[in-house]
C-alpha cells in the first residue's frame, strides 16, 4: 500500500477583526470525552457552559477552575485520554 495522494488545492486565507481582550479556547476531545464514575462523558456542552461561567476571571483563575472542574468530574475514575486545553487572550 502506498501513501495516499495529497490534495494540491491551495489553502484559503481569511481575515477578520477581533476585538482586544478576546479569548480563544482550544482543546482536545480528551476533556469532553472524560468519563465520570457513572461512565457519563463531560461533553462539549458542559465545557462551553462552564467556560462561559468563568469567562470574566483571569486566565490563571480560569485554569484553576477548569482543573478543579475536570478533576471533580472524573473523581476516582481513570483518565484514559490526553487532555489539552489552551486559552489565549489577545491584548
Amino acid at each position: 500500500m502506498g501513501v495516499p495522494e495529497m490534495s494540491r488545492e491551495p489553502f484559503k486565507t481569511y481575515e477578520t477583526i477581533v476585538p482586544s481582550d478576546t479569548i480563544f479556547y482550544l482543546f482536545t476531545d480528551g476533556i469532553i470525552d472524560q468519563a465520570n464514575e457513572q461512565n457519563k462523558k463531560f461533553t462539549k456542552k458542559r465545557l462551553i457552559e462552564f467556560i462561559e461561567s468563568i469567562a470574566e476571571k483571569t486566565i490563571t483563575e480560569q485554569k484553576k477552575n477548569i482543573d478543579k472542574e475536570v478533576n471533580d468530574w472524573k473523581n476516582n475514575n481513570i483518565q484514559f485520554d490526553d487532555i489539552t486545553f489552551i486559552a489565549l487572550r489577545l491584548k
